[in-house]
């Protein structure tokens, strides 16, 4: 089903793909910083126009790496 149960669909239905399972190793952003592009993980580097954090207890650390807090 693609994770995330019924509460998912409407996401994958606009193109939403979910990721189980992966380590996240970092955030990866443009040349100058002021954008993230990317997330590197245990599987490679996905690429997408937007990003959404949601690591629970892990975000802030994740995005202190960018200097946000």
């Amino acid at each position: 089903n693609g994770g995330a149960g019924a509460a998912g669909r409407p996401a994958r239905a606009e193109g939403v793909e979910f990721r189980f399972g992966v380590d996240i190793h970092d955030l990866v952003t443009n040349q100058s910083r002021d954008r993230v592009i990317g997330v590197q993980t245990s599987q490679g580097v996905f690429e997408a126009d937007e990003i959404v954090v949601a690591l629970g207890s892990y975000s802030r650390p994740m995005l202190r790496s960018l200097g946000l807090d």
